[in-house]
């Protein structure tokens, strides 16, 4: 099913925008976190990431404007794998939209990691009611990292 929100298509993952999402989810990453290792910022890297871990065990969906993928998430069990938007389309919603919808699939709570660095994510989540539950180092880039974690008021 392909709705509409905010001008943009939404619609769940099909094996067709594999590669478009894959260079989506790597671009953003790159320009978040240039800072880190290049071994993490291999193409490769990121196909592997989807396509073993995401694509396997998530809800996934992925907005389009013009028939171009401008954004993505991934839940998985109470949990925001993925969500990534390209820095064109920041700001105009979408993410804000994808966590209302993710609420209403998970109504008790949802959690998420995001790297400490990433002040940008960290405040988006704290703006949609998640708070820093734990700070810890990611496994894969050894780079700190915090657990958020929002909670439907009792």
């Amino acid at each position: 099913m392909i709705e509409k929100w905010n001008g943009f298509e939404i619609a769940e993952y099909q094996s067709k925008d594999f590669e478009a999402i894959a260079e989506l989810f790597r671009d953003v990453y790159v320009k978040t976190y240039a800072q880190f290792d290049a071994k993490f910022l291999e193409s490769e890297r990121f196909r592997t990431i989807l396509r073993e871990y995401t694509l396997p065990d998530s809800q996934v969906w992925a907005a389009k404007n013009n028939a171009e993928i401008i954004g993505f998430v991934a839940l998985q069990q109470n949990f925001i794998d993925q969500l990534y938007i390209h820095e064109n389309f920041q700001s105009k919603g979408l993410g804000g939209f994808w966590v209302a919808q993710a609420k209403t699939i998970y109504p008790e709570f949802l959690e998420l990691y995001t790297f400490a660095a990433n002040v940008k994510a960290i405040a988006f989540y704290e703006k949609h009611g998640f708070e820093i539950i734990e700070r810890g180092i990611a496994p894969d880039e050894k780079m700190p990292d915090v657990k958020m974690r929002w909670e439907a008021a009792n």
